[in-house]
């Protein structure tokens, strides 16, 4: 994905590095708090993603998942710069 896409920025003379994804993993509420919420830095490279989920593990498993958490995170991201999409899996 990441190739695809600079190869598109590059076809319209945009910088490849202007695209950029941040993974953020949001768990349950009976898991410990630094783990109810983690976060990537935004990355250009697949390499970097892929060494912080090498980091992530299953985790939690108690009823709901806090995804107000994930979606709080994402609103603080945007105030911080704009973000365009956010994805939920």
């Amino acid at each position: 994905m990441f190739e695809r896409t600079s190869e598109i920025l590059k076809d319209h003379k945009m910088d490849s590095n202007s695209f950029q994804l941040q993974f953020a993993v949001y768990r349950n509420y009976n898991s410990l708090e630094d783990k109810l919420l983690q976060s990537s830095p935004w990355e250009t490279k697949p390499n970097n993603l892929r060494a912080f989920m090498n980091t992530i593990g299953v985790e939690g498993g108690w009823v709901n998942e806090a995804i107000e958490i994930g979606l709080w995170h994402a609103n603080q991201e945007h105030e911080r710069e704009p973000i365009t999409q956010v994805i939920l899996i």
